[in-house]
């Protein structure tokens, strides 16, 4: 399938752990979800979402960065530090991650050493 550029394009990686049959993941004691990300300096908003509690797109968090750099960075995303959510997820039942970004369909987009941890007492 080809991609089609505009205004209302989008692409997104989803990790489902229902579907491969891992089950919910409970994020409750952790504090962070780190990532490097390659960018091209696109100035286009990046959405990371953390779907939670049923598997539907109802019970989320998401949290927006503006990529407006180039070649690899290290991000690190504080859960509790959500842009904003919808419904009422629940960081003791992950059921998936996704990263997504509109608009922006032309370049090559890398995501490399996803981790989920929490800081020292």
């Amino acid at each position: 399938m080809e991609p089609t550029a505009g205004n209302k394009s989008i692409w997104w990686i989803v990790y489902n752990y229902m579907a491969k049959g891992v089950g919910s993941q409970d994020w409750s004691e952790m504090d962070y979800l780190a990532f490097y990300w390659h960018g091209t300096n696109s100035n286009k908003l990046i959405r990371i979402t953390l779907g939670s509690v049923a598997d539907s797109w109802e019970n989320c968090y998401w949290y927006d960065i503006m990529e407006n750099w180039e070649g690899w960075k290290l991000i690190v995303l504080y859960l509790r530090d959500a842009t904003d959510y919808r419904g009422m997820p629940d960081l003791s039942q992950v059921t998936r991650i996704s990263f997504s970004m509109r608009d922006n369909v032309d370049d090559d987009r890398w995501i490399d050493y996803i981790i989920i941890g929490s800081l020292e007492s």
